[in-house]
Formats: structure tokens, C-alpha cells, sequence
């Protein structure tokens, strides 16, 4: 996120600069090809919080806590494990083919159930929307089905 923040400020003041110069900046490449996908949701902000990411090598890594910010002593689960690295491209090519990178980005302060961090190179993108779209979703739920199946019977743990 800080290196976000200082992308940002650096973008920002390259634009400015193009502006103050009458040059124009080039438009940014779209983002289509994705390295790494992250996923969090969280049942609220003080309850259950689990955490998927997946690259385009194959490495998945699942974690799970709840009630983190409670001191309740709580559950954890922690998994990682491998795909095949074409099951790894198919599950992030068909995230972008299904509107991953066209969702929108809902008001932050008061949304807080979804995360979408994407990667692509050195490029980052991160998505907090107010609800995934069911194709997106369904394609993660097998693999958080897989790394916590209790959490994950229904379609968002309760």
C-alpha cells in the first residue's frame, strides 16, 4: 500500500509537470495479464477475515482468522499449496474475462467486505467493491471450498 501511495504522488506530479510543459502524459497500458490476484473478505471489521491469493506460477495461499481484532483466541487456518500452472492462467485469465477489472470501486470508508489486489509486473491495482460478481466469485470458491471448507459450505461465511 505505501508503495501505491507513492506511485500515486509520483504519477501525480508527472502529470502535473506534462501540464505545466504543455506536453501530454502517454495514457497508462491496460492492465490485462495478471501475476498475482489477492482476495480478502472480511464478515465485518472486528469479526472473520480470510485472505486467497493466487499467482500465475501456481502458489496459492489461504488464511483465515477469526474474530482477529477481539483478542478472543479464535480460529486460524493457514494453507498453502500448488496448481498446475496452466489451472494457475485459466483461473486469472478467466478473472479478467469475467469483469474482474472492470468492477467498481465502492466507497472505502464505509465498505470493507471485499478487497481485490491485482498485480501485473509493477503495476498494482486494488479494488474494494461492494459485492463480487457471481462468475468471479465462483471461480475462487472452489479454491477457498478447498483451503477451508467449514468456512466456505455457503457462498460468504457467516
Amino acid at each position: 500500500m505505501f508503495r501505491c501511495f507513492h506511485a500515486t504522488v509520483l504519477l501525480t506530479a508527472l502529470v502535473a509537470a506534462g501540464a505545466a510543459t504543455g506536453s501530454k502524459a502517454a495514457p497508462a497500458p491496460e492492465l490485462t495479464i495478471l501475476d498475482t490476484f489477492q482476495y480478502t473478505y472480511m464478515s465485518s471489521p472486528l469479526e472473520d477475515r480470510a485472505l486467497l491469493s493466487v499467482t500465475r506460477d501456481g502458489k496459492v495461499t489461504y488464511f483465515y482468522q477469526s474474530a482477529p481484532g477481539t483478542d478472543s483466541g479464535g480460529i486460524t487456518v493457514a494453507k498453502k499449496w500448488e496448481i498446475t500452472k496452466s489451472d494457475a492462467v485459466a483461473l486469472l485469465d478467466g478473472l479478467v474475462k469475467d469483469g474482474l477489472l472492470k468492477m467498481k470501486d465502492a466507497d472505502r470508508k464505509n465498505n470493507w467486505k471485499h478487497r481485490v489486489a491485482v498485480r501485473s509486473g509493477s503495476r498494482e491495482l486494488v479494488i474494494t467493491p461492494k459485492e463480487l460478481p457471481d462468475k468471479v466469485f465462483a471461480r475462487l470458491l472452489p479454491l477457498l471450498q478447498k483451503a477451508h471448507p467449514e468456512a466456505w459450505k455457503a457462498k460468504l461465511p457467516k
